[in-house]
């Protein structure tokens, strides 16, 4: 199983998108998303019903972007120990602080906030330090 996640400046919120290993549309929901009416009857009329044709819908879009969701029931202790370029969160990250934001996240949220850890670790130059634990889970970066 895939899942993807649809975001766009063109809404609030996500959609989510869930295919088989033959890459056949199996659950859509956009309930996590604010749609418009037309946004919905496009979405009625033009779901995309295979891998192919989400990406070559939205490899068109500006506006829009499909992230594949790694991993989904992400815990705090898979969060904390994460360790994207071999290192762990900065000494001073207050793992309790951390915990406590964590856990008034909603589960969608937690998975893609592990999973993009990844990629924020790619965007920090060099010689620039990882942001805490905490920071990172207020920040929303992965929302951006």
């Amino acid at each position: 199983m895939k899942t993807f996640l649809l975001t766009s400046t063109e809404f609030e919120g996500e959609v989510l998108f869930r295919f088989d290993d033959e890459g056949l549309l199996q659950q859509f929901d956009s309930s996590g998303a604010t749609l418009n009416h037309k946004q919905v009857r496009w979405l009625n009329s033009a779901l995309p019903r295979t891998l192919n044709e989400l990406k070559a819908v939205f490899k068109k879009t500006k506006s829009s972007t499909l992230t594949e969701q790694k991993q989904t029931g992400a815990t705090f202790e898979q969060f904390w120990y994460a360790s994207p370029r071999r290192a762990r969160w900065p000494a001073n990250s207050s793992k309790k602080k951390a915990e406590k934001k964590w856990n008034q996240l909603p589960q969608r949220q937690r998975d893609r906030a592990y999973n993009y850890l990844e990629t924020y670790l790619r965007q920090i130059p060099d010689g620039v330090a990882m942001m805490y634990a905490e920071t990172y889970l207020n920040k929303e970066l992965w929302n951006n």
